[in-house]
């Protein structure tokens, strides 16, 4: 479970840290031989924009944290164990 939700937040901090790129290069900042970016103000401008972005996109609940979903799982285990469980005595 915690290497699913790792997985989803380094997912998310790569596309973040995209964004932040994007936006730095439409600031027309400067970016060094290894491609880190020089210019720390407009470094500071991009990821403020970012975060700003982030904050009024609708955020959306991870896959598993949904009620939905985990009723849903369990109503299908039970499924499952009750279909094996008429198959073992039918037999």
């Amino acid at each position: 479970m915690n290497l699913i939700k790792s997985f989803f937040e380094k997912k998310r901090a790569k596309k973040i840290e995209q964004k932040v790129l994007n936006h730095y290069k439409e600031l027309a900042g400067a970016f060094g031989s290894s491609g880190e970016m020089l210019n720390k103000d407009k470094e500071g401008r991009a990821r403020v924009r970012v975060k700003e972005q982030e904050k009024l996109a609708p955020k959306l609940e991870p896959f598993w944290n949904s009620r939905t979903i985990q009723a849903a799982f369990i109503g299908g285990g039970f499924v499952v164990l009750a279909t094996l469980l008429t198959l073992y005595l039918s037999n």
